[in-house]
């Protein structure tokens, strides 16, 4: 079973791919060494509460982010999985594809 800092570090990297960073690119944009960023996503380091929030800025999320595994281990209702998946779908959007998306949903849950 992973422990916390691999949890936080496989949250890490499915974060920065999915934004399109490399750790080199993440790295000079939150003020880190590329080493650094690998050893956090190895679970390596004992990252801080600080240098986390620096990561979560540079890559436009919330810290909160960075725990979502705690949710995974929670028992998923059908209507979670729907939504998760949902969400996964977004998080691969860029901010024209976004807007368009939220377009669409207004469109479709718009209530009269």
């Amino acid at each position: 079973m992973e422990n916390v800092k691999q949890r936080v570090g496989n949250s890490l990297r499915q974060i920065r791919k999915a934004k399109g960073y490399t750790q080199e690119s993440l790295g000079e944009k939150a003020g880190f060494h590329f080493s650094y960023i690998g050893k956090i996503e190895r679970g390596e380091k004992n990252i801080s509460l600080e240098n986390l929030e620096r990561l979560a800025k540079a890559l436009g999320v919330g810290v909160h982010q960075f725990f979502g595994y705690a949710y995974e281990l929670e028992e998923l209702t059908a209507k979670d999985r729907l939504a998760k998946e949902i969400l996964h779908l977004l998080m691969k959007q860029n901010e024209r594809g976004l807007r368009k998306g939220l377009s669409v949903l207004k469109e479709i849950f718009e209530e009269d």
